[in-house]
């Protein structure tokens, strides 16, 4: 479905608005306001990208402002032996992670850090930053001996026995 120009601005302006908590800025130029002929065409258009980038703030760096958190996906699985946690995490480092249990509660937590350092970024769509996802693991669970492990292809899996449980309070696992 085709939207129209208006429709187009309404919603980055809405986008601003909700990223920013303030309104859009009064545009100078007008929403249809020509490249002026003096300018290269590629020149202008990458001006005006960075300049829409740096009003709704993804040019960020870690040391002027916290990036936004984000939240990856997340699955629970089960079969006959075993509740299966699996989360994707592509770009967190295994020291970047802490995975916990508390009151039947799985906490997985850390940080994806920006790519590469002294680089301008031109484009980025890979969510970085903190993140912190929880989920209830159902009764019958044994908190007590359950496993992590990060794949190489940075997906986390969490392995959670079923039986009896003995009711740890709280419990960090070691991923592996």
């Amino acid at each position: 479905m085709m939207q129209s120009v208006e429709e187009a601005i309404q919603r980055v302006e809405h986008l601003y608005t909700s990223i920013t908590g303030a309104p859009p800025p009064p545009s100078t130029n007008g929403a249809y306001a020509p490249i002026p002929p003096e300018k290269d065409p590629s020149e202008y258009v990458e001006e005006s990208m960075a300049r829409l980038a740096e009003l709704l703030a993804f040019d960020r760096t870690p040391l002027t402002q916290p990036l936004p958190a984000f939240a990856p996906a997340v699955d629970l699985m089960e079969n006959d032996s075993e509740y299966l946690v699996i989360v994707d995490l592509p770009g967190v480092e295994r020291n970047e992670l802490e995975v916990a249990f508390a009151n039947q509660m799985l906490t997985v937590s850390g940080m994806r850090s920006v790519y590469g350092n002294g680089v301008a970024i031109r484009r980025a769509e890979r969510p970085c930053g903190r993140f912190v996802r929880q989920i209830v693991v159902p009764v019958g669970a044994r908190i007590e001996d359950a496993t992590a492990r990060l794949q190489p292809n940075g997906v986390l899996e969490v392995r959670v026995p079923k039986g009896s449980p003995s009711r740890p309070e709280r419990r960090t696992i070691e991923v592996l």
